[in-house]
Formats: structure tokens, sequence, C-alpha cells
């Protein structure tokens, strides 16, 4: 544990924070001294200040600075929260970036730097940002259920008093505030944005960015112009609120790593609070320092499991409950879910249902979803909607495991299946099978694990799974005898033992079977990943392959920053979106297989495909 004076932000470099809507910050309760040092005020004033242009303090309450041409940073150094707001002019309109704590009157100070109409527009939902936002007309937020029911909400006087009190002021109050009848009125925004919308003030315009992580309505401002980022509190000189009970670090570290994708959009950060010209190089910073204290590889100093990560130029605030959940041990796999990609989709979803018989628990129109085994699953998607195309090469094995090998083999040859071989006994391995083509070429293995020394070891991890037969009611020619009892991957390497030590250290996954120039991988309980040398596999190692690989989780967030933590290069950062209700996130193996972790979410189209992950679970 460091020592105050040990943490990468110095005290004498200068601290601010805010206070959280929620618990943490009750009237009585006494705050962290990790949040709220003896004294805090004793940095002011903050060097910053003295090179920027001073335009004035109004109601000796906002200090008023110049940043750039039309641009004014609105200062509350008195209070704890040390807020910043900023006024944006355009020819045609202003943009008024945040209202403050609501103590001072900030109408009155924007009215004296212009005589433009005003829009509110706010970075994120908590109070130090929205407090003075009823005093005008038009106010611009975030489309987000959770952050528009705190706006609903409101504040009453009861609950502000606590950043009034004490220490959290150290100059006083304006003398026309009244605290008596200090609250915060509903908010009800007139203009609900999306990610990527535009706000024109003419001649001069501001790009929502949604950054969801500090908050759920957190968004970020892009004046391409002035080449200005409005950070809200996704970052800003000081502790970085990790530990509050709305935070998403999971969507935190992705937004960072969204807004470091355009650095080269903008040069100074003005974030919402302590200090209005931050370099954008901070940003890159951010995201190691998440890293550093997901590995472990970080000091902090720690309060009634609160803890500071100390780095230069902020501090993060997290719980340690948050970070040793990460850190303890992997987070559960409920199944494996493997994607194909085709041409014509509906050719292949007869195949599989009609000639496989396999069972259909989901369905988006452009992929559907199957149930093999109790957890796992094959989704078939439309190639012109997918993340592959089917002209891809198809570097994939997926391998159906049966007792009843010799009936398979016989049914398929039945519905004369296009077949690579004869059912034989491997020569070099325990196992017998047969291999046949699905409608667009994916090789398709049925085989059975002989009982044999070799397969021993995944014999034992498959006691206790039942195997699946034709769902009642399906309508398929596959016999009810015919039961499938887990399912492998086989994927194709050039560095076998490259790849059996990724998944071993970053999956946890146990090595089952060893057959030297193939490996068996645990994943979920009857789900399994294999490792096959390309030089004598069925498939030759390829850069673009038409398959991803997904992980069916309810720890989907967990994993994301798991993953994020060791480094591993993120195809798709973690999010969701309405038309598709799945959270989820892909990443790549050493061979560049894409790798999808996915949360079903609480949708009717997931119903049954979230019945049957339950029944198994």
């Amino acid at each position: 544990m460091k020592a105050w004076g040990e943490l990468g932000f110095c005290l004498a470099a200068g601290l601010g924070t805010l206070c959280f809507l929620g618990a943490a910050c009750r009237s009585g309760e006494k705050t962290s001294s990790l949040v709220q040092p003896d004294k805090w005020w004793s940095i002011h004033p903050r060097p910053v200040y003295s090179r920027l242009e001073k335009v004035g303090t109004f109601q000796d309450w906002f200090d008023v600075y110049r940043l750039a041409e039309g641009t004014f940073a609105i200062y509350e150094p008195n209070q704890f929260e040390e807020a910043l707001s900023y006024l944006v002019l355009g020819s045609e309109k202003a943009a008024l970036v945040d209202t403050g704590t609501g103590i001072g009157d900030i109408r009155r100070a924007v009215e004296e730097l212009t005589d433009l109409p005003v829009v509110v527009v706010l970075t994120h939902e908590h109070y130090d940002h929205v407090a003075g936002a009823w005093r005008f007309e038009e106010i611009v937020h975030l489309d987000s259920p959770a952050a528009l029911t705190v706006l609903a909400a409101g504040r009453d006087n009861a609950s502000l008093q606590k950043y009034i009190a004490g220490d959290y002021l150290w100059k006083p109050l304006p003398r026309d505030f009244d605290s008596r009848s200090w609250t915060i009125p509903a908010i009800v925004p007139t203009w609900l944005v999306k990610d990527g919308e535009t706000i024109d003030l003419g001649g001069r315009s501001l790009e929502v960015i949604a950054a969801p992580g500090h908050s759920p309505g957190q968004v970020c401002f892009l004046d391409r112009g002035r080449r200005i980022l409005f950070s809200g509190d996704h970052f800003f000189p000081g502790p970085l609120y990790a530990h509050a009970p709305d935070v998403n670090m999971a969507d935190y570290i992705a937004s960072n790593r969204k807004l470091i994708q355009r650095l080269d959009e903008f040069d100074h950060i003005s974030p919402g609070h302590n200090d209005p010209w931050v370099d954008k190089e901070v940003l890159p910073c951010v995201s190691r320092a998440f890293e550093t204290i997901y590995s472990g590889q970080r000091q902090y100093a720690e309060d009634k499991g609160l803890r500071r990560y100390g780095f230069d130029g902020f501090d993060v605030l997290i719980r340690a409950d948050q970070v040793e959940s990460v850190r303890s041990g992997y987070p559960p796999v409920q199944a494996n879910l493997v994607f194909f990609y085709y041409r014509d989709l509906e050719n292949a979803r007869r195949f599989y249902e009609e000639i496989l018989g396999l069972e259909r628990v989901l369905d988006y129109g452009f992929a559907s979803i199957y149930r093999i085994t109790q957890s796992s699953y094959l989704g078939l998607v439309d190639e012109n909607r997918g993340m592959h195309r089917a002209s891809e090469p198809k570097t994939v094995t997926l391998s159906f495991v049966t007792a009843e090998i010799d009936g398979w083999y016989e049914y398929l040859e039945s519905c004369q299946i296009p077949m690579r071989g004869p059912i034989r006994d491997a020569t070099r391995h325990a196992t017998r099978g047969f291999v046949v083509f699905d409608p667009e070429g994916y090789f398709l293995e049925f085989e059975r694990f002989l009982d044999h020394p070799e397969n021993a070891a995944l014999h034992a991890y498959l006691e206790g799974q039942e195997a699946v037969y034709p769902a009642a009611g399906t309508s398929t020619r596959r016999p009810a005898n015919l039961g499938l009892l887990a399912n492998v991957i086989w994927l194709y390497y050039r560095d076998i033992p490259a790849a059996q030590e990724f998944y071993e250290r970053t999956f946890g996954a146990k090595l089952l079977v060893d057959q030297g120039f193939a490996k068996v991988v645990s994943s979920s309980p009857s789900g399994f990943i294999g490792l096959v040398d390309e030089a004598q596999g069925l498939h030759r190692f390829s850069e673009n392959k038409a398959v991803t690989i997904a992980f069916i989780t309810d720890s989907v967030d967990d994993w994301f920053i798991r993953l994020d933590a060791q480094g591993l290069t993120m195809k798709e950062v973690i999010g969701s979106s309405p038309a598709i209700p799945v959270r989820a996130f892909v990443t790549l193996d050493p061979a560049g297989y894409y790798l999808e972790f996915d949360r079903f979410l609480d949708d009717g189209r997931n119903r049954k495909l979230s019945y049957n992950l339950n029944k198994e679970g």
C-alpha cells in the first residue's frame, strides 16, 4: 500500500472530485479521506488558470475564462466539486455544456457573456452537472432510460445539504443564494440525442459521442472546428469515479478506447471538473491505468474497501470488490456457440432442422441459433449481415460427439448427404467417426471418443451430461434414438503450444485429450475447443476464416475487463443495440479466430434460448 506522498497524483499539483448522487454522499456520513482530503482547497489557485485569459468573476461564485474563440469555461472554485461548465458560441445559437451545482445563477452569468439563444447540452445526469438546467428552455440529453429516470426524480432540499456543509465550501455562498429552498426540479429534456448526432449552432457544431461508464448517460461533445472534446466526467484531472453504484467499468473501458480511436480529431479535453484545458494524450494513459489496476500491477491506498490508485495527472477511485471479483477467478461460461456464414441462409436452416434435427431456439431473421447439446449451440448467419463472408476459407470443423456413431452414419448416408469418406476407427487416436459437408461446404464431423486412457479425462468431464435427442414436435427425419452428447469446435494453428497456452492462461481451459497433433480443451460443460496442427489436420491455416467462436456468459462485463487487462486485441468493444438484444464483445485468439462473448438480454426474442440456458444451468 502506498502512503499519500507516494501516490502518482501529487496533492500539490491539484486534487478535485465530485460527489455522486447516491448513498456514499448521504447527509451525516463522513466522506472517506481518499475521496475528500482535508483542506482540499490548499492547492488553489490551480496553476492552469494563470495561463488562461480571465473574463471576470460573476456573483462572487463563477470565475469565467476564455479558452478559445467563442469558448468560455465557467468555473465554480469555491465548492468541493470545482464544477466546470462551458459556453460554446455559434453564429445562430450558443450551447451551454452542463450547468454546474445550481448554487450560483448560471443563466445570469451566461447572459452577461452572450445575447444568443442558449441550448443546454448535458454530459450526464449527476447533480453537479444538471442543477442549473431548469433555468433554461431547451435541454439536450442522451436518450438513456436510466439517466432520464435520475433527471425526472430531481433532488429535494435535504438531499443537497451535504454539498454546502463543512469542508465542502471554503468561501462564502453567493449573497442571493437561499440554502433552505435549494432544490433541483425534475428535468425533462426537450431533445433526446443518440450517439453520432450533431448539434448545429450555426457555423459551429457539437457531435454527440456516447461514452457510458462513469454513468449510464455520459456523453462527450466533440467540437471539430476548435478541436476540443468536452468530456464531462469521463475524464478530469482528479480521482476518476469508478466506485459509485451507477458506474459500469466495462463500459468505461470501452468508451475510453472509443475516444482514443478519435484522438486525431481533437487536441484538448475540457473536463467537468478542476482543469478546463487538458492535453488529449492523457486518454491512452487512462486505458493503461485500468489495465494495471485489473492486472494487479499497481499499488494503492485503501480505506473501508475503497481504493485509490495513483497515476500521472489523475487517480482512480474504485472498490476493492470490483477489482477482486474480476481478478479472483475465471468467470463462468454457460455454453459454447459457433457461428457459420451463408449465402443461402434458408437452405442452411432446412438442412440443420430437417436433416440434423437441431432445435431452433432463437431467430433474429438474419441469424438463427440452434441447440446442439446441453451447453453448445450453432448459429447460422446471413453473410450480408455478419462479421464474415461465406467466401472466406471455412477453417473450422464442427464435431458432434455421440454414442450412436454408427446409427448417425447409416442415417446420413440414407439421406445422401455428401461425405468425405466412410466411417472408420482412427489410426492415430482413439476415436471412431466420419465427416460430412453441410450445404455450403462446412465440415461436420461425427465422432465417438472410445474407451481408452487417452480419453479418460474427457469422459470424466462429461459424467452427468445427458445426450440431447430431437425435440418433441420438431419437423425432422432424424431418428428419435440418435443423440448428441458434446460438441468440439476444431480450429487450425501453426503453433499448437502457443494456442494451448493461450486458452489455458486466458480462459482457464483444461487439457482433456492430447492426441499429439491435436488437443481438446474445456470450455463449457458439454462444449469444447479443439486445437489442431494445421499440417496434420483437415484444414490448413488461413488468415481469414468464415467462423466466429462465441461463449455465452452472464459475466460478459467481467470477461471484457479481464481480457482487456491482459492486452488482448478488441475487434469490437463491449456494447449492445436495440436491434440485437445481446451485450457482447469480440476479441481475437493467436491465429486470428474471432472470439465473441455474449450475454443474451431479457427480451422476448431471447426467451427460448434463455429458458434452455437456465434449465441446463
